[in-house]
This record gives structure tokens, C-alpha cells and sequence, in this order.
């Protein structure tokens, strides 16, 4: 008897990624909203809006742990989530794990890369930061740990590659509509940017003004982590 590896390679519906557009706006919104119910359960007032969250006010003082466990919060919701997603990909083979731990990787892989090329910080490299380490480790080693995640969740149910690039145009599409309503893109209010402009390295940066409240301090993955930057000495920036 001769056993055959089915290696067909699978593409999902319309619907597969019309759920995708609505699964990246929801994980976006609950990512911000887990730095908020953090920093409101530390005894903090917070905002927060669809590309971040943070303290309301100047004289929010929180110390160097309170603001570490608000900024490492919400990527420890996408973590988890892709690993949900990884999970369901490999024991399922379910497509909605692959998509779980794609959306997980887009989200995480685009802060990294709008923070290097706009000049901010996201959530992991001020973690980083605070470690002693330099701004880009933690972020670089989870994106590649979640990018090794959409390689298994893509072996897993024989994605195929029209599957990959569709997926690709609905994150570009979904994350610069979301960055476009926020206003949070590098170029100012209402800036979109797309994740293809990004990679291509094809878009013009310019610093980001008026994107905070003057009264507000912004812990995102989008903004700068002036909370710590101005109220404890800045870890040596090393690049």
C-alpha cells in the first residue's frame, strides 16, 4: 500500500476575508482597550482612541513598572491571540487560525515598522528600552516569533499563495484605513499609510504634530512613550 501526502493548496472564500477587515478593526480596538482597563485598574485616569491609549493627564505620575505593564498589556492580548491562532491552525487546520496569527503578526510587524521609519516608539521597544536593551530587540524578536507562527498556521492548512497575497492587500487596505480615521499616520492628522508603502520604503515621513492632545500622554503603538521619557532618565539610546 502506497501512501500519498495530500499537498493541495487551499484558498479560502469572500468571506474569509471580508472577516478579516472586521477581525483587524476589533483586534486593534481591544488591543487600545486593554491599555486602558490596565491603566485603569493601576488607579490611572485613560484615554483612548481606535490607534492608542494613554494618560489623561501631564501629572499622571505613574511609576517605571505602572507604565511598563500599560504599554507590554495590549501586545500580550496580540500574543496570545496569535498563539489561539497558531493553535487552531495545527490542530484544526482551520483557516481562522491562520488568520488570528496573521492579523497578530500585520498588527505587531506594522508598529514595529511606522515606529522606526516615523521615529517613535512602539509598545515593545519602550520595553526594550526600560530592560536596558536597545529600542529594536524585544520588537524584532517578536515579530519574528509571530512570523514563524503564520509559517506554521500557513503549512499547517496548506494556505496557498493567493491566500498570502489577498491577505497581504486586506491588512494594507484594513491598517491604513484604521491609521487614516485615527490620524495618527507619519505626516500628520489623517495620514494613511499603507503596509506595501512601508515595506517599499516608498512614503514620506514628516513629524508627527498635533497628533496628541497637549493634556494627554500617549502609550501606543502608534505614538512616543513620553510618559517615560519625561519622567524617568532615558535608557542610553543605542541604535
Amino acid at each position: 500500500m502506497s501512501l500519498t501526502m495530500n499537498t493541495k493548496r487551499r484558498t479560502p472564500g469572500v468571506l474569509f476575508f471580508a472577516s478579516m477587515l472586521v477581525l483587524i478593526w476589533l483586534t486593534m480596538i481591544t488591543h487600545e482597550a486593554v491599555h486602558w482597563l490596565t491603566g485603569q485598574a493601576l488607579g490611572h485616569d485613560m484615554f483612548m482612541q481606535l490607534t492608542r491609549a494613554g494618560f489623561v493627564h501631564d501629572d499622571a505620575n505613574p511609576t517605571l513598572l505602572e507604565t511598563a505593564l500599560v504599554s507590554i498589556s495590549g501586545p500580550v492580548f496580540t500574543w496570545l491571540l496569535g498563539a489561539l491562532g497558531v493553535w487552531l491552525a495545527v490542530s484544526r487546520k482551520s483557516f481562522l487560525g491562520y488568520e488570528l496569527i496573521v492579523v497578530a503578526f500585520a498588527q505587531r510587524f506594522l508598529a514595529l515598522t511606522v515606529g522606526t521609519v516615523a521615529g517613535v516608539h512602539n509598545d515593545e521597544a519602550r520595553v526594550s528600552l526600560m530592560m536596558g536593551l536597545p529600542f529594536w530587540v524585544l520588537p524584532v524578536i517578536v515579530s519574528l516569533v509571530l512570523f514563524a507562527g503564520v509559517v506554521i498556521a500557513a503549512r499547517a492548512t496548506r494556505a496557498s499563495i493567493l491566500t498570502h497575497v489577498l491577505s497581504y492587500g486586506v491588512i494594507s487596505i484594513a491598517f491604513t484605513a484604521i491609521i487614516f480615521a485615527d490620524g495618527t499616520g507619519p505626516g500628520g492628522d489623517g495620514c494613511g499609510v499603507s503596509l506595501s508603502a512601508i515595506v517599499l520604503g516608498a512614503i514620506s515621513v514628516r513629524p508627527l504634530q498635533n497628533a496628541i492632545p497637549a493634556t494627554a500622554t500617549t502609550i501606543s503603538a502608534a505614538t512616543t512613550a513620553e510618559v517615560f521619557q519625561r519622567r524617568r532618565r532615558p535608557v542610553p539610546h543605542r541604535r
